[in-house]
């Protein structure tokens, strides 16, 4: 903890959004955390040790919390503070016990001004509006396809999370919105427009014009959280963020770190989900010194010497690794220790990889449409189909014995979509998985896809 910093401290931030100061106070200091609470209101011009705000704290008070007020509580490291925010004087802290409405706790500085300026946007909308919000509590969340979804969401201000299950225009523009939280099926989308108040992206469905895709926000991707669904192996280009600063990438098979940092040199959260899969390059993550926040899970290729020196990471409070190999995840730990929150399990050996790493069904588990019971199934069927092959390659074997092994593999999975609702994913899933099946064998690909036509059922 700074030396410097004690109760009653008083620190300014500047929103970037609105570009309106903000003021927290410290109310409390430990061995390695800080508690403040932000000062009601902002100001245009920059507050001084003359010309503090009142000592009131700030309660968010918007969409569902304007009818019961929470107080906004951050509890972080006087380093976070002292290199975010500047001290601008000091009085007694206040009071806050028996506030009203509850606490609503935030995890960062950047969390709490949020809250302010989303205060901000709240009390910008009539009257009228916030009243009728209050006593419906509808309005918030929108979901539709093309022109019709994006213009209701123009006409009705409430509207701050938009679903959009399709669009059919190259440019997506938001500008005339007030869409916090952005969820898109990409189809093909080349060009986003975000408003300004933009705090989450979500992009889905078919990632293959993700290279031709621009992104146009505000600030650049400060502030901005951006999640990938079922990246796959497609490398991750210049999105137009250069100051991103969250980002989730779920189902990679791999993944270049260099091409990354290279791009959002600013991150501060970073959450990589395997399929497994791999990554290369690991040594670049030392490229993002600002990172705070760092989850891996389910992913492969890189050894304990890969992995960036905690001096490289000087920022770094949450580590959280699952499902890495387990000569990697233990020095790890041992040489993060000192980080706020640290979480290494599922560490894992030679044998689980051998038979995990290359099942395409492992990605199955955990999906909506498929019972647990039939992606297990799925992946079983993969592992003997595998382990069979492998078994006549090191044996006199005929094209039917390979023809009676993928049969019986195709069955499974015929008998299995019988009760999970595979879609159009699982379907080519499953054909890439009987192509790398037949790979490993000497039968030509024309016969196999003949076999295929003729056996799939689903």
């Amino acid at each position: 903890m700074g030396a410097t910093t004690q109760a009653g401290d008083l620190y300014t931030i500047r929103s970037k959004r609105r570009k309106l100061w903000c003021t927290v106070q410290v109310l409390e200091t430990a061995t390695d955390a800080i508690h403040v609470v932000a000062l009601a209101g902002t100001t245009a011009e920059k507050p001084t040790a003359h010309s503090l705000p009142p000592l009131e704290p700030f309660r968010s008070a918007y969409y569902y919390f304007a009818a019961h007020p929470a107080l906004a509580l951050c509890t972080l490291s006087a380093g976070e503070l002292e290199a975010g925010a500047e001290k601008v004087g000091s009085a007694r802290p206040m009071d806050i016990a028996g506030s009203p409405g509850g606490e609503r706790r935030v995890s960062a500085l950047a969390d709490l001004v949020r809250e302010l300026d989303r205060q901000h946007t709240w009390e910008t909308l009539p009257e009228s509006v916030r009243t009728s919000f209050v006593r419906t509590q509808r309005g918030d969340s929108h979901s539709g396809a093309n022109h019709e979804a994006v213009q209701h969401a123009e006409h009705h201000p409430l509207v701050y999370s938009l679903r959009l299950t399709a669009y059919d225009d190259a440019h997506l523009d938001l500008s005339a919105t007030s869409v916090r939280e952005l969820e898109l099926n990409l189809a093909g989308v080349t060009q986003i427009t975000l408003p300004n108040v933009s705090e989450e992206l979500t992009l889905t469905g078919d990632l293959s014009t993700l290279s031709r895709l621009q992104i146009h926000h505000p600030l650049d991707g400060d502030e901005l959280k951006l999640k990938l669904s079922a990246l796959g192996a497609r490398p991750l280009p210049d999105l137009g963020l250069p100051r991103l600063t969250s980002l989730r990438v779920t189902e990679i098979e791999r993944l270049d770190l260099a091409i990354l940092a290279q791009n959002y040199p600013k991150l501060a959260t970073l959450n990589l989900w395997g399929r497994p899969g791999t990554l290369a390059n690991m040594a670049a993550l030392g490229a993002l010194g600002g990172l705070r926040d760092l989850l891996l899970i389910d992913l492969f290729g890189f050894d304990a010497g890969d992995f960036p020196a905690p001096e490289k990471l000087p920022r770094l409070s949450s580590l959280t690794l699952s499902s890495v190999p387990k000569d990697v995840g233990k020095p790890i730990a041992q040489r993060f220790a000192h980080v706020r929150y640290l979480d290494v399990t599922k560490l894992r050996g030679p044998d689980w990889m051998a038979q995990n790493l290359g099942n395409p069904f492992r990605s199955w588990e955990g999906r909506d449409n498929v019972r647990a019971v039939d992606a297990k199934a799925a992946f079983k069927a993969y592992s003997t189909a595998q382990q069979q092959l492998a078994e006549l390659t090191r044996a006199s074997s005929t094209e039917a014995d390979v023809e009676a092994v993928l049969k019986a593999f195709v069955a499974v999975l015929n008998e299995l979509a019988t009760k999970s609702a595979l879609e159009t994913q699982e379907r080519d899933e499953a054909v890439r998985a009987f192509r790398s099946l037949l790979a490993v064998t000497a039968v030509p690909a024309v016969t196999g896809d003949r076999w295929w036509e003729q056996w799939e059922d689903f």
